[in-house]
């Protein structure tokens, strides 16, 4: 088959008589991590999670977060509580200086 020929059928999966879809079965869990799991895990990772953690932090010193619902949302009990859905919220300018 030449690769330059547009073919959408190779694209098109579709299940056998015991509902597998054979290509998607086969991708594993770990097929797409922009920064890979395991032995083959990128080596820059350690930096860009320290790199992100600073980036929050510094967005943390000069910003406030104000609630952005007019009731409080409903409790969803798990291992430990929390609101359903997440807490929507409006960021403003720090209301106070950003230490260095």
């Amino acid at each position: 088959m030449c690769p330059r020929l547009a073919d959408p059928s190779r694209r098109a999966r579709v299940a056998d008589s015991s509902g597998r879809v054979p290509d998607r079965d086969a991708i594993t869990n770990l097929a797409f991590l922009p920064f890979g799991a395991g032995v083959r895990q990128c080596i820059g990772f350690a930096l860009a999670q320290m790199e992100m953690q600073r980036i929050i932090s510094r967005l943390a010193q000069r910003l406030d977060l104000e609630p952005a619902f007019t009731q409080p949302p409903p409790p969803e009990g798990m291992v430990t509580s929390g609101p359903h859905g997440g807490v929507p919220a409006m960021p403003h300018p720090a209301s106070r200086p950003a230490q260095p």
